[in-house]
């Protein structure tokens, strides 16, 4: 919430419309997902850590990833501030717009700042550290077959980048345009657009990331030993429990 108010000078009316989109959001996510992230632990420990993982099983975490996206996108604090992008003065667009193009400035100067850089080892050890939140630590040859599997994939972040520019360019348009009619069913349409938005862009980079990603982790869970499995299902249950406490805790402020 505070990087999204520093994208403008906000009335102090816009910020209170803001942060009430802003909580809503995440009470609505505590009480309602995080029951549903918990019970996606279970499901994940009774198919992967307990019967070992097959096919289907990877198929089913990709899906339910994706079927979570949506639901929170349904939900986003955007698609309540509708009112407040329509009450945005010249200023205030113009503020907005030269943010997100800053944005897309700094993730170029990162891109050549990594150019000399594998970027195979930098995505596996950002792999890693989720792991390990997870109660995972990856042995010397699981982290080096992730990375041998991962320089097969077509490294593609300028695409995407480029991409998502496009994306945003068109919804500071139908911004400009937010006096016109039909403007909350044009920004909400447009929003939507977004989890689509690869799959309908650059089909071939999408399907060949989720199938080489799908192969990494179907190989990995193979690959867990006895100790690597009980650390894992140590640290899924404290997950659980933190998400259940949060969620809890939101229901008794009610």
């Amino acid at each position: 919430m505070k990087e999204f108010l520093s994208y403008a000078d906000f009335t102090e009316t816009q910020k209170r419309q803001i942060r009430a989109a802003v909580n809503d959001t995440v009470a609505w996510h505590r009480e309602h997902e995080l029951p549903r992230y918990a019970d996606g632990i279970d499901e994940f420990e009774q198919r992967i850590l307990k019967r070992g993982a097959v096919p289907a099983d990877i198929d089913w975490l990709f899906d339910t990833l994706t079927e979570t996206g949506r639901r929170f996108n349904a939900r986003s604090p955007l698609l309540s501030l509708i009112p407040v992008m329509a009450s945005l003065d010249r200023t205030q667009m113009a503020q907005i717009s030269a943010n997100i193009e800053k944005g897309f400035e700094e993730s170029k100067r990162e891109r050549e700042k990594e150019a000399g850089h594998d970027p195979a080892e930098r995505i596996a050890d950002g792999l890693h550290k989720v792991f390990r939140r997870l109660g995972l630590r990856l042995r010397q040859n699981q982290r080096a077959r992730i990375i041998g599997q991962l320089r097969q994939r077509q490294m593609n972040q300028e695409i995407q980048d480029a991409i998502w520019q496009q994306w945003s360019q068109q919804l500071l348009e139908i911004m400009e345009r937010r006096a016109t009619v039909g403007f909350a069913d044009q920004f909400s349409s447009h929003y939507y657009a977004r989890l689509k938005l690869l799959e309908h862009s650059v089909p071939k980079i999408w399907l060949h990331d989720r199938q080489l990603f799908k192969a990494i982790l179907l190989e990995l869970f193979q690959s867990l030993d006895t100790e690597q499995i009980e650390s894992m299902h140590q640290g899924l249950k404290k997950v659980r429990n933190v998400l259940l406490e949060l969620s809890d805790r939101e229901l008794a402020r009610r």
